[in-house]
């Protein structure tokens, strides 16, 4: 019962305690004429908006943390991802910003962010696994020597996620663009992990950050400069990769990847047993 009562209360407790003072840290912030539709770096203050999105992390660090330690590395993870669910639907919307700026430097801020966003997502993710209690998974014989390279599960991981966002991110609705963040890193962990058992959870989160750090600046370099920028994003044909904020690429990170390790767990340990059988 107690452990139980621990599995679901950390997660609960993520989303519905921890969550909205995250949620709030990042839905105070304005832009420069005083609108709510930014993200850290566009905010008025790009200081305080670096300081609310570290404040945001944190809040998940513990989350997770605890996940982490008291059950699982999939539920630290999903822990501190329910966080900073809270904290990417603080932030605003590509359209609106574009509409406001009227300026492809825009998506150049959006990449920096992005990196920095990204590259403290994946400190986390690496301090969660080092500090997770044992899953328990019966690990095959040789399972460190054979199979499939780790690259091949990295690369096949890329390649799905980025076709997952594409799909799922057509508007650039915040219930879009995180669902499209969300959808690439079920997916990319799960057909990587596929690819080979062997790519650490870990690699996954780069991929996802590589997203939010390329993405914005893959748009400029595919749409040209200011005005194609806006003309691009008016008509709805902004480059689908590039809708989601990095706050939604983070926070589905943390979100999807542990239920993609989860599917790939479960059907590894169904062929396992059918082989056994």
């Amino acid at each position: 019962m107690l452990k139980a009562a621990i599995r679901w209360g950390i997660p609960l407790t993520s989303l519905f305690v921890v969550g909205p003072p995250a949620g709030w840290l990042t839905y105070s912030l304005r832009a420069p004429d005083g609108s709510g539709g930014t993200t850290l770096l566009l905010s008025e203050s790009p200081v305080r908006g670096l300081i609310a999105g570290l404040g945001a992390l944190a809040l998940a660090a513990v989350m997770g943390f605890l996940g982490a330690r008291m059950v699982s590395l999939r539920l630290g993870l999903f822990s501190a991802g329910l966080v900073l669910t809270w904290a990417a639907w603080g932030t605003g919307t590509v359209d609106q910003i574009i509409r406001r700026t009227q300026s492809a430097s825009t998506m150049w801020t959006l990449s920096l962010e992005g990196a920095i966003l990204g590259v403290l997502a994946i400190g986390l993710a690496s301090l969660l696994a080092k500090v997770a209690r044992p899953s328990g998974e019966k690990a095959r014989p040789h399972d460190d020597e054979d199979g499939p390279p780790v690259l091949l599960g990295f690369t096949v991981a890329i390649v799905v996620a980025g076709i997952a966002a594409w799909l799922v991110a057509q508007e650039t609705l915040k219930g879009q663009t995180y669902a499209a963040a969300v959808a690439a890193a079920v997916f990319g962990s799960f057909f990587g992990r596929l690819g080979s058992h062997r790519t650490p959870a870990v690699l996954f989160f780069v991929a996802l950050a590589a997203f939010a750090a390329a993405s914005p600046a893959a748009a400029v370099l595919l749409h040209g400069g200011d005005m194609a920028i806006v003309k691009a994003t008016y008509s709805g044909h902004l480059l689908p990769l590039a809708r989601p904020l990095p706050l939604d690429w983070i926070a589905g990170a943390f979100v999807g990847i542990p239920i993609g390790l989860s599917w790939a767990a479960s059907m590894t340990e169904s062929r396992v047993s059918a082989a056994t059988t």
